[in-house]
C-alpha cells in the first residue's frame, strides 16, 4: 500500500512484516530507541511479536512504514479472541507504535489506525505514554475506563526501610515482625475450604478450568492453555510464578506473580476464577501473600480494569494508588464493549506491565 504522507513530496509504502525485514527492522529499532536494551533486546521483539500462539498463520503482527529502503514507523499489535456477551470474537492489543522524530505529524499514526481497523473488528490500546494517550484522544477513540492498580504492604519494617531510605534495622525489623503477627493472626481465621500450590506448567485441571469459566455478562480476553505456556512460562526477559486453586481436586483458577527485586515489589500480573467464587480469589489472595513474604518480599502490587477481583482485592487489604493509564477502544466497536464494568483485563495483557 502507497500513500502520500501530509508533507508534500514524501512518499511512504505501509506493509505487513516480512522475514526478510529483520536487518532493517532491527536497525530501525536500535535507532528509534537507543537508550532502552529492553526495547532492543531481540529475544524479546521475538518472543512478543512472532510467537504468540494467537497470531495469524500466514502473516505477521507488524505493520511497517517504508520511505525508500529504509523504515520510518513501526506499530506492533497482539492478536487474542474476546469473550463478549457469550460469542468469540477477534480482537487485538495495539503496542509499540513508533515513529521517528523527522517524520511525526505527517499522519502516519493515522494511517497505522485505519490499516488495522480494517483487519480486527475490535482493537484496544492501554495508553502507556502520554504521547499516546493524546494521540488516541486527538482520533476520538473512546475510553473504556481507568485502569487501577491496587497495593498492599506486606512487610511494613522493610517497605519502610526502603520507602524513606533508612538504616534502623533493630527498629524496622521489630515493626516487620509484628506486621507478620498481624497479618498471620487474620489468615488463622480464613477457611475457604481451597488448596493452592505452584506449577511449572499448565496442567489438565487448568485446562479444563479455562474450557468452562467463561459465561454470563463478563468481557474478557480469553485465556488458553497455550497462551499461558507462551506468555508466562516461555517469556525470555521474566520470571513468573503461577499458582493453581484447587476445591476438592478440581482447578477453580489460577494466580500469577512476578517479584521485582530493585524494590521488592511483588505483582500479581494475572488471576482468573468464576467471576462469583469469592471462596478462590481470597485463597489465591491469601497465598500469594504468603508465598511473597517468605521470599521478603515488602508490598503486593495489582495493575487491573476489573470488577471481577476489585472487591476480592479491597477485602483482603489492598488499597488503591494513581495509575494513569486507560483502557481505550477503537470507535468503531460495539458501543455495548464500552461498559468497563464488565471487563477483565490484567497487566498480562497487552503491554500494562510494561514490556
Amino acid at each position: 500500500m502507497s500513500t502520500q504522507g501530509k508533507a508534500l513530496g514524501d512518499r511512504y509504502v505501509i506493509r505487513l512484516y516480512q522475514p526478510s525485514d529483520w536487518r532493517q527492522l532491527i536497525e530501525f529499532v536500535n535507532c528509534a530507541w537507543p537508550d532502552s536494551p529492553l526495547m532492543r533486546d531481540e529475544k524479546r521483539i521475538i518472543w512478543r511479536l512472532f510467537e504468540n500462539p494467537e497470531n495469524p498463520k500466514d502473516s505477521y503482527p507488524l505493520l511497517l512504514i517504508w520511505q525508500g529502503k529504509k523504515i520510518v514507523a513501526q506499530t506492533g499489535w497482539l492478536p487474542f479472541r474476546l469473550f463478549f456477551a457469550g460469542k468469540i470474537i477477534e480482537a487485538c492489543w495495539g503496542i509499540d507504535l513508533l515513529v521517528l522524530p523527522e517524520h511525526r505529524r505527517r499522519g502516519l499514526a493515522e494511517l497505522f489506525a485505519k490499516k488495522r481497523a480494517s483487519m480486527y473488528p475490535v482493537w484496544l490500546s492501554s495508553g502507556l505514554t502520554e504521547a499516546s494517550f493524546k494521540l488516541s484522544a486527538k482520533i476520538e477513540r473512546p475510553v473504556i475506563g481507568k485502569i487501577n492498580t491496587a497495593v498492599k504492604i506486606l512487610d511494613m519494617g522493610n517497605f519502610i526501610e526502603q520507602r524513606y531510605n533508612l538504616k534502623l534495622k533493630p527498629f524496622t525489623a521489630a515493626i516487620s515482625s509484628i506486621h507478620r503477627a498481624i497479618n498471620a493472626i487474620g489468615r488463622k481465621f480464613l477457611n475457604t475450604g481451597i488448596e493452592v500450590q505452584a506449577i511449572e506448567g499448565v496442567t489438565r485441571g487448568l485446562a479444563k478450568f479455562l474450557e468452562d469459566v467463561y459465561s454470563g455478562d463478563i468481557i474478557a480476553p480469553i485465556r488458553t492453555p497455550e497462551w499461558l505456556d507462551w506468555r508466562f512460562f516461555g517469556c525470555p526477559i521474566a520470571e513468573y510464578i503461577m499458582l493453581e486453586a484447587r476445591r476438592n481436586k478440581l482447578t477453580v483458577g489460577y494466580a500469577v506473580l512476578r517479584i521485582e527485586e530493585k524494590n521488592r515489589t511483588g505483582h500479581l500480573v494475572d488471576m482468573l476464577t468464576a467471576p462469583d467464587d469469592q471462596d478462590a480469589q481470597k485463597g489465591l489472595l491469601c497465598n500469594a501473600a504468603d508465598f511473597l513474604s517468605q521470599k521478603k518480599v515488602a508490598r503486593f502490587s495489582c495493575t487491573f480494569l476489573s470488577s471481577l477481583i476489585e472487591k476480592g482485592l479491597h477485602k483482603s487489604g489492598f488499597g488503591e494508588r494513581p495509575y494513569k493509564k486507560n483502557l481505550i477502544i477503537n470507535p468503531e466497536s460495539q458501543p455495548e464493549l464500552r461498559d468497563y464494568r464488565l471487563w477483565h483485563v490484567t497487566a498480562a495483557d497487552s503491554d500494562i506491565e510494561g514490556f
